[in-house]
C-alpha cells in the first residue's frame, strides 16, 4: 500500500464511516424505530468560531437509508440542509456470508473500499483494506466482551486493559503505542437509571478515538453487527488521563433529550467545558 492508500485508510479509521447492505438473511435483525436523519451542530473550529459567544453554528446532515431486511443500506453526509448542500461523505454496503464491504466516498480523497469482518456471533472482528496489505483495525473478545483493539497502519496502536461493570458497561481501557507503552487511561461514568439502544452506544466516539460512527450513531449496530456485550446504559461522563505526563486530557459530559416514546431525539456532548457538539435525531 502506498502512502496515498495508507492515508485513505487512516482517514477511514480516524473519521466517519459510511455503508450499504444487501440481504444476507443471517444478518437480519429487528431494530427499534429507525433513525433516518441526524443533524450535527458544532463549533466551526477551522475559523475559530465559538458557538457560545457568536451563536454561529455549523450543521452537518447525515441521512440513513435501509433495505427491506431493516439493515442499513447506505448513508450520506451533507454540508447542510439546504437544496444547494454538497455531499461530504457517503457509504454503500454490500453483504457477503463472511464480510461486509463498504464503498466509502470522501470529498477530499475520493472513493476507497474496506471489508468489515465478523464472527459467528456477528461481533465485529476487523476493518481491513481490500488490497491484502493487512492495514486495519482488529478487535479481540474475551467472554463476549472486547478485550483488545489494535490498529495497524504505518505504526501500531492498541487499546487494552478493558474493565467492565456488573452490567457489562465499559468503565475503563488504556491506550498504548507501538512499543506497548501506556499513553492514556479512559474512564466512563453512567446514568444507571436509563437504558440505551445499541445504535445509540458511542463509547469510542471522541476527540481521541473517532471510530465507526456517523451522525453520532453506532453504524456497526445498524449493519446488524455488534461489539460484544454492553453498553446497556447511557454514558454520563468520559474522562481521559495522560499516563506519560500525569495530566488530565479531554473530559466529556453527555446530555440527552427524549420524546414521549423514550427515544433519544437529541444528545449534547461538551468537551472540557469549552466546545460542544449537539446531535438532533429524526426517526
Amino acid at each position: 500500500m502506498n502512502y496515498t492508500k495508507a492515508g485513505l485508510f487512516l482517514l477511514l479509521i480516524s473519521t466517519l464511516l459510511l455503508f450499504s447492505c444487501g440481504s444476507d438473511p443471517d444478518l437480519r435483525r429487528p431494530l427499534e424505530r429507525k433513525v433516518r436523519q441526524s443533524i450535527k451542530i458544532h463549533d466551526d473550529n477551522v475559523n475559530g468560531i465559538d458557538v457560545r459567544t457568536l451563536n454561529n453554528r455549523v450543521a452537518d446532515i447525515t441521512n440513513f437509508y435501509y433495505n427491506g431486511d431493516g439493515l442499513l443500506d447506505s448513508l450520506n453526509v451533507m454540508s447542510d440542509s439546504t437544496p444547494s448542500a454538497r455531499l461530504i461523505k457517503s457509504m454503500k454496503l454490500t453483504y457477503f456470508p463472511n464480510k461486509i464491504r463498504g464503498a466509502i466516498f470522501d470529498d477530499s480523497t475520493g472513493t476507497f473500499y474496506v471489508d468489515f469482518r465478523f464472527n459467528a456471533s456477528k461481533q465485529l472482528t476487523a476493518i481491513i483494506d481490500t488490497l491484502g496489505i493487512g492495514f486495519g483495525t482488529f478487535v479481540t473478545y474475551t467472554n463476549n466482551k472486547i478485550s483488545k483493539i489494535q490498529t495497524v497502519l504505518d505504526s501500531v496502536s492498541t487499546l487494552n486493559n478493558f474493565v467492565y461493570d456488573a452490567q457489562d458497561n465499559l468503565i475503563q481501557y488504556v491506550t498504548s503505542d507501538y512499543r506497548n507503552r501506556p499513553l492514556t487511561r479512559v474512564t466512563y461514568e453512567y446514568d444507571y437509571s436509563r437504558l440505551i439502544p445499541q445504535y445509540m452506544d458511542i463509547r469510542f466516539a471522541s476527540a481521541g478515538i473517532l471510530y465507526v460512527y456517523s451522525g453520532g450513531v453506532n453504524v456497526i449496530s445498524l449493519m446488524g453487527l455488534n461489539y460484544g456485550l454492553g453498553n446497556t446504559h447511557r454514558i454520563f461522563k468520559r474522562k481521559e488521563y495522560n499516563l506519560q505526563t500525569s495530566q488530565n486530557g479531554f473530559n466529556y459530559i453527555f446530555e440527552y433529550g427524549v420524546n414521549n416514546n423514550e427515544e433519544i431525539i437529541d444528545r449534547k456532548i461538551t468537551v472540557n467545558d469549552t466546545i460542544d457538539v449537539s446531535y438532533q435525531y429524526r426517526y
